[in-house]
C-alpha cells in the first residue's frame, strides 16, 4: 500500500501455506510474525505472535471441533531489540536473554515501561524518558507466563454454546429452548436474566410454543417488531429506542429517548454508505468491496472535529492492518493478529508493541468498553468477521448496542439480529418448518466455531482461499442458493428415482440411513435423490436433504477443480455442516452429513 503523498508499504510477507490452503505463517509490516498450527483435522492448535514479546493462544478442541479452551499465555523474545520508536502507553517487554535500547528510542512523559532481560540490557545513543514517563528495568529469568485460559461449554447434540468463563467478562452461562432461542443468560455481577418470547397460535412447537421474536428480557426490556419482523422498539425503565425501518427493511433511524438519533443511507448492493449523528454532525461513510467487505471510512465525531481516514487492508481473508490518517494531523499504522474466526484479538503498533488486546465475547461484546483498554477507545472498530462499529451512532444506541455487519444491524448483548434473515426462505442450511433460530440468532448459537459475515447465513469458516473465490461475487452465490433450494423441494416431493433424468453427471452418495445410493448432478434444477424407506425421520425435511443436495450441486458447479476432496472443502465454506473436515484430504475421511456436525 502507498498512502498519499507517501512511499511504499509492505503491509504482510513470507506467508506460508499448509497443503491444501491454511495460512500457517505470516510476517506482518511491523516485524511481528504470525504463526498458525493445526492438527491433523485442521482444527485450530495454536496462534503465535512474536515481536518486541511472544504471545500465544493454545487451543483445545473436542472430537467434533467445537473449542474447549484456549489458553494465553506471554513469554520471552531471544533477543529484545527496540529503536527508533515513541512509546507513550504502558507495556511490559521481556527478554529470555539481552535486550537492547535504542538507538532513538522515546519514552513520553505518558509512557510506562517496563523491561526484563535474562541477561543484560544495553541502551543506545538516542533512548529518552521524557519528564513524567516511568521506565524500569531488571534481569531476571525468562519464561511463559500464563495470562488467562478461556473455557467454553456446549450443548449436546446442537452444541449450542453453554458457557464462557475466564475472560475480562468474568463467567457467563445461557441456557436455551428447542429451537435455539436464548432462555437465560448469566452473568457475573448482573446475575441471571430470562428471556420471553412470542408465542405461536397452538402454544406448541419444539420451542414449546415460542416464535424467534424476542418479547422481555427479565420482564422489564420489552422488544417490539413490525408485521415483517423488523425491530422497532427497545423499552428499558431509564431509556427507550425507537428504529424506524425503510421499505427494504433496512433500519433507517435510531433515536433515544434522551435525544439522541442517527440516521442510516445505503448503496444500491445495499450496504451502508453514510450514517448521520444529528446532534453533533458527526458522520461516518464506509467505502465497501463488491464482497461487502468494509475497506476505508471517512469519518468525523462532530461538525468541528477533524476528519479521519480509516484504510483496513486484508490478507488472506482477515485483516491484518489498519491505517489511520486524520486530515492534516498526525497518520497512525496498526497491525491486526486475529483468532481462529478472523475476529481481531492483538493489534500492534509500527515498533511491534502491544496497542491493545482482546478477546471479545463469544458473541462479541467488548467487556473493556468505556474504559481505557476498550478496543473502539484504541481506535479498534472491526469486531466479528463482517461486524463493525462507530462512535457516530454509539450514542444513539447506547443501552441497547449494535454492530454493522453489512445486510443486518446486530445486537451483540443479546447475541441477535433485529430483522428476519434476508436469506431464510432460501438458506442453505435449510431449515425444518418452526425451526426459526436462524431467523435472528447469531451462528447458530455457536459463536466460537461460526460466523456470520454477511448478516445473511452461518457457515464454519474455510481456511481454502480458492474455495472463498468460488462464487464471484454475492449476487451469483444468491443464485446459486436459490436453485439449490428449488431442487431440494423438488427432491423432497419427487418419486424415487429410475434413471438418469436427462443429460448428466451420475454422481453415487450414501447418507447414512437417510437416503438410498441413487443421486444425480445435471444442470441447475436437475437434482434427483432416492429416499430410502428405512430414513430417520428428522432426515427428509431437514439439514440432511439439504445437504446432500449441496453436494450434488457441488460437483457439477466446481469448475475450477474435478477433485472431490476440494468440492467436500467448498462444501464446508458454503454449507457448513456437510463435511466434519475442512479441506480432507481424502474423500472418504468426510464425516457422514447425517450425522450432527
Amino acid at each position: 500500500m502507498t498512502p498519499a503523498g507517501g512511499s511504499p508499504k509492505v503491509i504482510a510477507s513470507s506467508a506460508e501455506y499448509e497443503p491444501s490452503g491454511p495460512l500457517r505463517s505470516l510476517t506482518l509490516g511491523n516485524g511481528l510474525l504470525e504463526t498458525r498450527d493445526f492438527d491433523e483435522r485442521y482444527f485450530p492448535d495454536a496462534i503465535t505472535a512474536s515481536a518486541a514479546f511472544e504471545r500465544t493462544w493454545d487451543y483445545t478442541t473436542d472430537p467434533v471441533g467445537n473449542i474447549t479452551q484456549i489458553d494465553e499465555s506471554e513469554g520471552c523474545v531471544e533477543g529484545l531489540v527496540l529503536e527508533s520508536a515513541t512509546i507513550g502507553t504502558a507495556i511490559d517487554l521481556r527478554a529470555c536473554d539481552t535486550a537492547q535500547l535504542g538507538p532513538d528510542l522515546d519514552l513520553l512523559a505518558t509512557a510506562d515501561v517496563s523491561v526484563e532481560a535474562g541477561t543484560s540490557i544495553s541502551f543506545l545513543p538516542g533512548f529518552s524518558v521524557a519528564q513524567g514517563g516511568l521506565f524500569r528495568a531488571a534481569i531476571a529469568p525468562g519464561g511463559s507466563t500464563l495470562i488467562r485460559s478461556l473455557v467454553y461449554g456446549y450443548q449436546p447434540h446442537q452444541h449450542f454454546l453453554t458457557s464462557a468463563s475466564g475472560g475480562a467478562w468474568g463467567t457467563l452461562g445461557w441456557t436455551y429452548d428447542g429451537i435455539g432461542n436464548r432462555l437465560t443468560e448469566t452473568r457475573t455481577a448482573v446475575g441471571t436474566q430470562s428471556y420471553a418470547y412470542h408465542q405461536n397460535a397452538s402454544g406448541t412447537g419444539p420451542g414449546g410454543g415460542n416464535t424467534a421474536e424476542l418479547a422481555t428480557i427479565d420482564v422489564t426490556t420489552a422488544y417490539t417488531y413490525d408485521a415483517a419482523g423488523s425491530l422497532t422498539a427497545i423499552s428499558k425503565p431509564s431509556v427507550g429506542f425507537t428504529l424506524s425501518v425503510l421499505d427494504d427493511l433496512r433500519l433507517g433511524t435510531v433515536a433515544r429517548s434522551t435525544g439522541e438519533s442517527t440516521s442510516f443511507v445505503y448503496d444500491g448492493r445495499s450496504f451502508l454508505s453514510s450514517a448521520d449523528e444529528a446532534l453533533t454532525g458527526g458522520y461516518s461513510r464506509p467505502t465497501y468491496s463488491s464482497e461487502g467487505v468494509v475497506h476505508h471510512l471517512e469519518r468525523r465525531d462532530s461538525a468541528a472535529g477533524d476528519i479521519e481516514d480509516v484504510s483496513y487492508l486484508y490478507f488472506a481473508g482477515r485483516p491484518v492492518a489498519q491505517y489511520s490518517e486524520v486530515a492534516g494531523g498526525s497518520s497512525e499504522w496498526t497491525y491486526l493478529t486475529t483468532d481462529h474466526l478472523g475476529t481481531p484479538l492483538l493489534a500492534t503498533t509500527e515498533s511491534g508493541v502491544e496497542r491493545w488486546s482482546g478477546p471479545l465475547e463469544p458473541f462479541g461484546a467488548d467487556a473493556l468498553r468505556d474504559g481505557p483498554e476498550g478496543a473502539l477507545e484504541s481506535g479498534l472498530r472491526l469486531r466479528l468477521p463482517g461486524q463493525w462499529e462507530d462512535e457516530v451512532w454509539q450514542s444513539a444506541t447506547l443501552g441497547a448496542d449494535v454492530y454493522y455487519n453489512v445486510h443486518r444491524w446486530y445486537e451483540m448483548g443479546t447475541g441477535r439480529y433485529g430483522r428476519v434473515d434476508p436469506l431464510l426462505a432460501e438458506n442453505v442450511r435449510f431449515q425444518e418448518p418452526g425451526s426459526t433460530v436462524a431467523a435472528y440468532g447469531y451462528a447458530s448459537q455457536i459463536p466460537i466455531r461460526r460466523i456470520d459475515e454477511f448478516g445473511q447465513r452461518d457457515i464454519v469458516p474455510t481456511v481454502s482461499p480458492k474455495c472463498r473465490k468460488q462464487f464471484p461475487d454475492e449476487t451469483s452465490y444468491k443464485q446459486f442458493v436459490r436453485e439449490v433450494e428449488k431442487a431440494a423441494e423438488t427432491a423432497r416431493n419427487a418419486p424415487p428415482c429410475k434413471s438418469n433424468p436427462g443429460p448428466s453427471k451420475k454422481i453415487t452418495v450414501k447418507c447414512g440411513d437417510c437416503f438410498g445410493n441413487c443421486g444425480f448432478a445435471g444442470l441447475p434444477g436437475r437434482v434427483c435423490i432416492n429416499v430410502a424407506k428405512n430414513q430417520r425421520g428428522d432426515c427428509g425435511q431437514g439439514d440432511c436433504l439439504g445437504s446432500t443436495t449441496f453436494h450434488e450441486f457441488i460437483h457439477k458447479c466446481d469448475d475450477k477443480t474435478k477433485d472431490e476432496a476440494m468440492a467436500f472443502g467448498c462444501e464446508q465454506r458454503f454449507y457448513g455442516d456437510v463435511c466434519r473436515f475442512t479441506i480432507p484430504p481424502k474423500f472418504q475421511e468426510c464425516g457422514n452429513p447425517c450425522e450432527d456436525p
